[in-house]
């Protein structure tokens, strides 16, 4: 149900921040189990999993990526029912594939809000020439990585059509007729920009039997994905991650194993310096780090990690200290967020509950 309504309604802001409010509070506190810290920042855990996050996803934005599954199928379904009922409503765009994106506000209809997709949408598509009947020679996406209009603005500010498809110009076969229709004598510059246009044809091949269709540049199929739409549009670099995506989320460990690794990749444990910085209280006695070693040891012996050393040093330019020194390993260990009491009974307490994790490790290992 939150899908359909999602690739459907626009949700309002409000909404949506309600929503991932409460995704958050579940991810960090569970159901029943009372508030905790939020350890990574929220705009982190929304990033995916090979930028370091866990592949949430801002709401606001996967709605609009669902909510452009219509603009892609509605000029590749032009006979159905609901293509016939928008268009009769709203007209047609210019490009003649999509409808019109100038919609007046109606609470009754949504289509409103997937007309204003558009724009985000249309910057991912590109169209395949086949008989050039329906599409722009000069305003669409067809020939090179811009339009020819953006390729060739001299000539663009000369013609007299700016509208006229591909097979007006050219015609559909070989030699190609070139009607262009200027408004004025070309200069110097202007003709030697119509003769590089004409020149770069030399490979356009045009068949009249082939009708012309859109293809979304965003995938190798082109087919358009709500996935590649969305990831576009939270625009996540193009540069290599460097977080060790393969060293946190592939390795052959307990799923509780890989999300406490994670955590120290964002250097985001509940350390005995990170609590002193939230709510200062008195330090850990020299026991509980001690137990809090044999515990690291353990994880790093036990061979059901099946980790190398090999795979250890990807976190070294992390500084991540999950193979470093013994004494930093006291510091890998989770402590209780309970207010401050009497020293003897929290001495107790983290004892017992870093008992209990060892003893989660020993049954791995067994």
């Amino acid at each position: 149900m939150p899908c359909y309504f999602l690739s459907l309604f626009k949700i309002p802001a409000s909404v949506a921040a309600k929503i991932e409010r409460m995704q958050r509070d579940f991810l960090w506190s569970g159901v029943g189990e009372g508030k905790r810290d939020h350890l990574v920042n929220w705009d982190v855990v929304c990033k995916p999993k090979s930028r370091g996050g866990l592949g949430f996803g801002k709401i606001s934005i996967r709605n609009v990526a669902l909510l452009g599954k219509w603009m892609w199928r509605y000029p590749r379904e032009g006979s159905a029912l609901w293509h016939q009922v928008i268009l009769s409503i709203y007209g047609s765009h210019s490009n003649g594939w999509d409808v019109n994106n100038i919609v007046r506000w109606s609470h009754r209809c949504p289509w409103k809000a997937i007309a204003l997709v558009y724009q985000e949408f249309s910057k991912f598509t590109r169209f395949v020439v086949g008989n050039g009947d329906r599409i722009r020679f000069w305003d669409d996406l067809w020939w090179g990585e811009q339009p020819l209009g953006v390729q060739y603005p001299r000539l663009l500010r000369v013609v007299t059509d700016k509208n006229a498809p591909i097979s007006s110009i050219l015609g559909y076969t070989r030699p190609f007729s070139w009607n262009f229709t200027f408004r004025r004598n070309l200069s110097d510059s202007e003709i030697e920009d119509l003769e590089g246009l004409m020149q770069s044809f030399d490979r356009l091949h045009i068949s009249s039997s082939v009708p012309d269709k859109r293809s979304w540049s965003l995938s190798p199929s082109g087919l358009f994905t709500v996935k590649s739409f969305f990831l576009a549009l939270s625009q996540y670099s193009k540069s290599p991650p460097i977080f060790p995506t393969k060293f946190v989320w592939n390795a052959q460990v307990p799923f509780k194993v890989k999300s406490f690794v994670w955590l120290v990749a964002h250097k985001k444990v509940n350390t005995n310096d990170l609590l002193q910085l939230r709510r200062p209280y008195k330090a850990l006695s020299p026991d509980i780090c001690n137990i809090g070693i044999e515990m690291v040891e353990k994880m790093r012996g036990s061979k059901t990690t099946k980790m190398k050393n090999t795979e250890y040093r990807e976190l070294e330019p992390l500084h991540l200290g999950v193979v470093g020194e013994v004494e930093e390993a006291c510091l890998l260990v989770r402590i209780p967020q309970v207010p401050v009491r009497d020293g003897t009974e929290r001495h107790e307490e983290e004892a017992e509950s870093l008992d209990s994790a060892t003893a989660v490790i020993d049954g791995e290992r067994r």
